[in-house]
């Protein structure tokens, strides 16, 4: 017998592991941990065990938030960082 596996929406979820928050916000697990420690997402232990979880409440006000907030306009770009190296 096969069994044909559908993507869950993260939104239908309750709880998204650390790495999903951070793959779902577009950036790499150690921001969503830093997230947690400042208090931005809400982290949470299940009574099965396993590693720590997000809530996806937290994350989605934490979503909501940063797109309330200014926009980048797309063309301008930030002061340029210019790298000289020499090799004798």
């Amino acid at each position: 017998m096969r069994v044909k596996q559908s993507p869950v929406d993260w939104r239908e979820c309750q709880f998204v592991s650390i790495a999903n928050a951070a793959r779902i916000a577009g950036r790499e697990p150690g921001w969503a941990r830093e997230a947690i420690a400042a208090g931005h997402l809400e982290a949470v232990r299940l009574p099965t065990g396993g590693p720590a979880v997000v809530t996806v409440a937290s994350l989605r006000l934490f979503l909501d938030a940063a797109r309330e907030a200014a926009p980048v306009h797309q063309g301008e770009r930030g002061p340029s960082l210019r790298v000289v190296a020499s090799n004798p």
